[in-house]
């Protein structure tokens, strides 16, 4: 039943008028007579009114004038506390909250604003040690607590928020909110382990908890367990059918995991749900990307555009489709829509000038290679691209050449040391080609192994196998 009903009022509107009309009375009884009696109701029921406009000043010569007649009214102290509280004078609100304690010390509404007031006041150890008088006669401690952790948690003393928590939890071992609370203060500070144990504690007593078990997937994937947080978001959405968050963050972890065709369910279950779930479209796209289904992965970056033009992940997704379905043209079209989006992206530049390569633009190629350089030449994918661009363009020459640019940008490059000298052994310049491959040794011999994976040919030159048992330990 609302107001009106319970005032006898047709409608909120009457309401509003009679009670204007009832506060144009008395401010204008108040100009002729301050200290004028007021009846309790009505000042309870105008220090309503005027505090839902924010008209705190009104509001507090109310309380003053009712204070007149009624001084002992605790009710009107408390209510003088608020609005001094809300005007940051934490000093008289103090004043006036302990009077009210005065004549009704246990009263948790008073207790809770004194600790409050004591918090604006930057006095955390005061505002904890005021509420302790509850506990002895509160009969859910539980409520105490986390008005104390509340306290604790707005100072960052998040080690004592964390027992505060833990002491409610001992009334109240059940409350579902209070564990995700503690979690989140426990992973405030990095105590990730501990909060998963609190979790799969709860959840023997609580099995049917789908929020938790949601909570407990994330924080199994936090820690590397992807199998068990797997299993956590199946119970959750078992238990709650139809949260897309679980699903979300299923194909999350199964996209870290690499298993992109499995993750593809999971984000279709959230679009299922969620019909303009971006993210999902998004992720689909990139999963498809990942096992080589370049025309669904466009599909799925094209619904992400059209729900927003400028998605810069989106653009960029369809031209690295495009370009792996040799469709250069298509590409360089989204791949300058993202560029115009992101002027210094070194990498988006340097898709474009691949692309121009591929399609014979030798001159719009080199003028993008150059604009990319010019930008960011420690950019190391941008010279080995472009390298193995060119030896796969049978421009072994200029392959070499501008890797040699490249370590001179990079000089402690082990990677540009060691492809350089697979293109030296592959031209037939095999002295050349021991001296810069024993340079890449001497920087990085970890890198060697990415280079026999790619290149195993290079075992067979005469020379390499001297520098590996020189270098490399068996």
């Amino acid at each position: 039943m609302n107001m009106s009903q319970n005032y006898g009022y047709n409608s909120d509107f009457e309401e509003k008028n009679f009670r204007k009309a009832q506060a144009d009375a008395f401010e204008e009884s108040y100009k002729k007579d301050p200290e004028m009696y007021i009846d309790l109701i009505i000042i309870e029921e105008l220090f309503q009114y005027y505090y839902n406009l924010d008209e705190l000043d009104k509001a507090r010569q109310l309380l003053e004038c009712g204070m007149i007649h009624f001084p002992i009214n605790s009710g009107l102290h408390f209510r003088k506390a608020i609005i001094n509280y809300e005007k940051s004078l934490f000093e008289e609100a103090l004043s006036s909250v302990q009077t009210a304690l005065r004549f009704q010390p246990y009263q948790r509404e008073y207790v809770f604003l004194k600790a409050e007031i004591l918090e604006g006041m930057a006095k955390f150890d005061e505002a904890i040690e005021s509420l302790d008088i509850l506990l002895s006669v509160s009969p859910n401690p539980a409520f105490v607590y986390l008005k104390m952790a509340e306290i604790a948690k707005k100072f960052s003393n998040y080690q004592e928020c964390q027992q505060f928590y833990a002491l409610a939890l001992e009334h109240d071992e059940n409350n579902e909110d209070i564990i995700h609370e503690m979690s989140y203060i426990m992973e405030m500070q990095n105590l990730t382990h501990e909060s998963v144990i609190m979790y799969e504690n709860f959840l023997e007593r609580a099995p049917y908890s789908g929020m938790s078990w949601y909570n407990l997937g994330i924080l199994y994937h936090k820690t590397g367990l992807n199998e068990k947080a797997i299993e956590a978001f199946d119970f959750s959405i078992a238990i709650q059918d139809g949260y897309s968050g679980a699903y979300f963050n299923k194909g999350r972890v199964l996209m870290t995991m690499r298993l992109y065709k499995e993750a593809i369910p999971a984000f279709l279950e959230v679009l299922a749900l969620e019909k303009s779930e971006t993210s999902a479209l998004l992720f689909i796209a990139q999963c498809y990307r990942e096992i080589l289904s370049f025309k669904e992965a466009s599909h799925y970056y094209l619904k992400v555009l059209k729900e927003n033009t400028t998605h810069t992940e989106a653009l960029l997704g369809l031209g690295e489709c495009m370009e792996s379905l040799n469709r250069y043209t298509e590409a360089i079209h989204y791949y300058k829509n993202a560029l115009s989006l992101d002027s210094e992206n070194t990498e988006i530049i340097l898709s474009i000038s691949m692309c121009e390569y591929k399609l014979g633009n030798k001159n719009a190629a080199y003028d993008f290679l150059e604009q990319a350089i010019h930008q960011d030449p420690h950019i190391i994918e941008l010279w080995k691209d472009w390298a193995k661009l060119l030896y796969t363009h049978d421009n072994i020459t200029g392959a070499i050449t501008f890797l040699e640019e490249g370590i001179k940008h990079n000089p402690t490059s082990a990677e540009l040391y060691y492809l350089c000298a697979v293109f030296m052994f592959r031209a037939g310049k095999e002295s050349k080609g021991l001296v810069i491959l024993e340079n890449a040794f001497l920087l990085d011999t970890l890198k060697w192994g990415e280079i026999v994976t790619d290149f195993p040919e290079t075992l067979r030159y005469s020379g390499v196998k001297d520098l590996i048992r020189m270098y490399i330990k068996a």
